[in-house]
């Protein structure tokens, strides 16, 4: 049989080039920002690249973006994170009163692609001193990656012991990272963020067409983001979705 279309877990310049040539379109997967157990498990799907190069960063032309919803019936954030949340019961359990931080910092690993090809050149030391530049010292939240080759273990800020990433963001009046899945989080509970690196979740940060949208606007770029440009961990593989 002929094929269809190229599938891949990286961006590849050279395979991209020739797809092109030969008129087959290139399926960048990668596991999505949300994930179980707190979260339904995702993948991302785009046609352009996979972490860096996306689609949806470049995500600024609000009209554009509603043309090519149109049709889709959009959900209101609340029904649409019921929709996405896993454990109920854990987001019900995260304490009403808890301590507050200006900022919170969400560290990666070291050596993955995010940090390496797309932080736009921003590493994690950087991250964290310009957080302290903003903001007092007490005040600024740092998660360390849990798979981290090189462990954060303080000086700079309070180390994060949070139970898990919900409760970290919890805790947080704004987030700031590179490139981390979180900031897709964020975007989610309607924390405000900073994105140093290319993330396809830069269309929903501050400064963005997201991050400074009237509620129409964000609604449906939640919409978007969520429903229409992530796919159900399930439906990855399934040809009919």
């Amino acid at each position: 049989s002929p094929i269809e279309a190229v599938l891949t877990w990286c961006n590849c310049p050279s395979l991209n080039e020739v797809a092109r040539s030969l008129d087959l379109p290139v399926i960048h997967n990668e596991l999505g920002p949300l994930r179980t157990p707190l979260y339904r498990d995702t993948v991302y799907f785009d046609f352009e690249g996979v972490n860096g190069n996306t689609s949806a960063s470049r995500w600024n032309d609000t009209a554009w973006l509603r043309e090519q919803m149109r049709g889709a019936v959009l959900i209101e954030c609340d029904a649409l994170r019921g929709m996405l949340v896993k454990d109920v019961a854990r987001v019900e359990r995260l304490p009403e009163h808890h301590e507050r931080f200006a900022v919170g910092v969400a560290l990666q690993v070291q050596d993955d692609s995010n940090c390496i090809a797309f932080n736009r050149g921003w590493d994690e030391l950087h991250l964290i001193y310009d957080a302290i530049s903003r903001h007092p010292v007490d005040q600024v939240l740092v998660r360390p990656h849990p798979h981290a080759r090189f462990v954060y273990r303080g000086g700079l800020g309070t180390v994060d012991a949070s139970e898990d990433s919900l409760a970290f963001l919890a805790c947080l009046d704004r987030l700031v990272a590179i490139n981390s899945s979180l900031l897709a989080e964020a975007a989610l509970w309607g924390i405000p963020f900073t994105a140093k690196g290319d993330t396809p979740a830069t269309c929903l940060a501050e400064g963005s067409a997201g991050g400074t949208a009237a509620a129409d606007d964000r609604t449906l770029l939640l919409n978007a983001f969520f429903l229409a440009y992530l796919v159900p961990g399930e439906a990855l593989f399934d040809p009919d979705y």
